[in-house]
């Protein structure tokens, strides 16, 4: 169906069109104007390596010798198998469920950045409002922080051998997110485009129905006019006679007849 078609098909259903069209219009006004908002706020972290001592100062400093060596995320060249350990606890139900009793946001990212496996770790947090936002980027932080060394502690390593997250950036202030205002809005525009569209379809295939089901003009005008010439009138419509149903109406109640010239 072309979109002229389609234009004048609404145009003759216009008192569904109209109706739904102003309802759409100022549905997205309300989404851009008015609809609720989102913020966001970030940190970004360093995962440093620890300086662990040379075996010449191990050998010269007995006390430096015997402290707890045994981090097992130091057996990899780098932070990466750290970072998705902690990723991992961080997305937990658990912290979900602090989340929850805090009143604090759930809609957070915690992932290196784009390009890169190891040595970064950037925290975004969406919130309905800026407080919200930067106070869960601030609760995260410290979860990050507790978990990586949580993690690190199994075997009770000695501090000097831990890796740590140093704080790079953040919390940042609160910025709006526009692209979730224009994401509800554009919601509300394609339902109420998928509602129009249903409405005016309801309302052609009402119409063509009751098109199928009435008699056509013609159709109509013979049933009028047909009767038999040799027998009276058996069939006719109230309210309505042709001129020559008069005749043989006269024929039939005065006799034959004829008209003087």
């Amino acid at each position: 169906m072309d979109p002229l078609t389609v234009l004048k098909t609404m145009w003759t259903h216009k008192w569904v069109t109209i109706p739904l069209v102003l309802i759409t219009v100022l549905a997205c006004a309300y989404g851009l104007l008015w609809a609720p908002r989102s913020y966001e706020s970030r940190a970004t972290f360093a995962l440093a390596m620890p300086s662990v001592p040379s075996e010449e100062q191990l050998q010269d400093d007995p006390e430096l010798a015997a402290k707890n060596a045994d981090n097992p995320y130091l057996r990899w060249r780098d932070t990466s198998l750290l970072a998705q350990v902690v990723i991992a606890r961080v997305n937990s139900t658990e912290v979900g469920e602090k989340l929850e009793e805090r009143g604090l946001a759930s809609e957070f990212e915690l992932m290196p950045p784009d390009g890169t496996s190891s040595g970064m770790m950037n925290l975004t947090v969406e919130g309905a409002t800026p407080e919200v936002a930067t106070e869960t980027v601030a609760f995260l932080s410290e979860e990050f922080t507790r978990i990586m060394r949580e993690v690190q502690k199994i075997n009770e390593a000695d501090d000097l051998y831990l890796i740590e997250a140093l704080p790079i950036s953040g919390p940042t202030p609160a910025q709006e997110v526009f692209s979730s205002r224009l994401r509800f809005t554009a919601i509300l525009g394609v339902a109420g485009m998928v509602l129009l569209f249903g409405a005016v379809s309801l309302a052609e295939s009402i119409a063509a129905s009751r098109r199928r089901t009435r008699p056509a003009p013609a159709d109509a005008a013979a049933d009028r006019h047909e009767f038999l010439a040799d027998d009276p009138i058996i069939d006719a419509v109230p309210g309505y006679r042709s001129p020559l149903e008069d005749r043989v109406f006269a024929d039939a109640t005065t006799g034959p007849h004829t008209v003087g010239r």
